[in-house]
């Protein structure tokens, strides 16, 4: 993977690093739906990943629709940022980025969610192995191409930091508070928001980690914003330089806060329990383009018992980044 750095013609001091990133994947999949019958889907989608941060969204997945019928997705990510040591011990960062989701609908071909984001960091990097800070981050949606479209406003603020034992062990956590605002039924949905991940180097070339996350949501499918829980494991090898096969376990719970404004069946009050188990194999091709082989089995339990489902999911994704 290769990442643009885009430095001012002027000189600047050490301590001040911009970076502008425009990150695109291609992602095909085929997937077999068994809620009531056997159905098979073929979903071509366009997106690209978000570094991790307080508020990591995971839109649009191959099984996330009500529906099985194909659908071509678009999402795309522009992001850019900067960091500035104001003095030997405290660092200031700060980002922002514009997120968009094309997703049409059954019933909705022309569905779109677009968020704004920007963050504010104050990190404290005197010690020798431990690094803390407060974050602040803001992020404004809005849901277009559905009846009664509404808008968002969401801010959180956590406390971070990162502890490096040694060059093997590493622990990253965070704790705050979240809180999002529908501009137009004025509904809430606030609450503890955070994550606790840990990293083990087991040798030059394989890695072990695992993370328990709790964070504010949107299901694209429902244009409406849940609250998830959960904990992933995953173990990462790396054979040579260009080549990554990474195998991961996801448990999420999810509640719905509100209900769907697309007419997908996504009631206040639904919760979804949902595991996968998935196996990535990637090739750098070329310093800016990667190639993976993946798959995924995937099953979702529901308290709406026409929402549980069990999914086969294979599929082709395509990375460039500039």
């Amino acid at each position: 993977m290769f990442r643009y750095v885009r430095r001012p013609s002027i000189p600047l001091s050490p301590a001040v690093r911009p970076e502008w990133r425009h990150v695109t994947v291609h992602r095909a999949c085929v997937h077999r739906d068994r809620r009531a019958m056997a159905n098979t889907t073929a979903v071509i989608s366009s997106s690209e990943p978000r570094p991790a941060s307080v508020n990591e969204r995971r839109l649009a997945s191959c099984a996330d629709l009500d529906t099985s019928l194909p659908s071509l997705q678009r999402e795309r990510n522009l992001e850019a940022g900067a960091n500035l040591m104001v003095t030997p011990k405290w660092r200031v960062e700060a980002g922002g980025g514009r997120h968009w989701l094309e997703l049409p609908l059954p019933e909705y071909p022309s569905f779109q969610l677009v968020e704004d984001k920007a963050d504010l960091a104050l990190k404290y990097v005197g010690f020798a192995s431990v690094s803390t800070g407060i974050l602040v981050q803001y992020v404004e949606g809005e849901y277009s191409g559905v009846p009664d479209a509404s808008s968002f406003d969401e801010t959180t603020v956590q406390f971070t930091a990162e502890y490096v034992r040694d060059e093997q062990n590493r622990v990253n956590g965070s704790l705050g508070y979240s809180t999002r605002q529908e501009d137009s039924t004025g509904q809430d949905t606030s609450g503890l928001t955070g994550s606790l991940r840990y990293t083990r180097a087991i040798s030059g070339k394989t890695s072990f980690s695992a993370e328990l996350f709790r964070r504010v949501s949107s299901y694209s499918a429902g244009a409406n914003s849940l609250t998830e829980t959960g904990v992933s494991t995953g173990l990462v090898w790396r054979p040579s330089g260009k080549t990554r096969v990474e195998g991961q376990y996801l448990w999420t719970r999810s509640v719905f806060e509100q209900d769907s404004i697309s007419g997908a069946s996504a009631q206040a009050g639904r919760q979804d329990y949902r595991s996968s188990v998935r196996l990535d194999v990637g090739w750098d091709a070329r310093r800016w383009l990667n190639l993976a082989l993946f798959g995924e089995y995937r099953d979702r339990h529901s308290d709406q018992p026409d929402q549980g489902y069990n999914a086969n999911i294979v599929g082709l994704r395509v990375r460039a980044q500039f």
